[in-house]
């Protein structure tokens, strides 16, 4: 159940993550796109500029470069803040890792334990209960004594 949880955990973390890296990209393509047409509109200005006509061509093209510019600047706040949640699903998904080596841990040592319990102990546990389930509807006490008996070493054998 909590491998299933953590697996659950870590599909959608890398789907959001591939998410924010595609809109990232997308916006490092817009910030190319829009220096380009900077660029571009300056050297226009450039080439259009005549030493007898009107300045209004040049506060159009200035206007343009400050709209563009304004564009820009907030396609570079959207990108730190794309960086930023990438970065952070990279540590969530660090966790992710440490948690699975860690429920991976547990699962061995817990194999481990289960193959150092002697198969005498588990073949008497068995019997016991056998018994234990024949008696029950006929001599209740005898049964809940031996299950008591039953309990505490299972109880002595998990505390090792």
């Amino acid at each position: 159940m909590i491998k299933e949880y953590i697996e659950e955990r870590r599909r959608e973390t890398v789907q959001r993550k591939k998410e924010l890296e595609k809109k990232y990209n997308q916006l490092l393509e817009e910030e190319k796109e829009l220096k380009s047409k900077i660029h571009q509109i300056r050297e226009e200005s450039r080439l259009n500029f005549d030493l007898f006509s009107p300045r209004s061509f040049e506060r159009m093209s200035k206007s343009q470069i400050y709209d563009i510019e304004e564009d820009l600047k907030n396609i570079v706040l959207k990108k730190q803040e794309f960086k930023r949640q990438i970065k952070e699903k990279d540590r969530m998904l660090q966790k992710i890792e440490q948690m699975e080596k860690e429920i991976g841990g547990k699962e061995e040592e817990q194999l481990e334990e289960k193959i150092e319990l002697p198969k005498e102990k588990v073949g008497d546990i068995v019997k016991t209960l056998d018994e234990c389930l024949r008696l029950m509807y006929n001599d209740r006490s005898t049964c809940k004594s031996e299950l008591k008996q039953i309990k505490m070493y299972l109880k002595s054998f998990v505390k090792r």
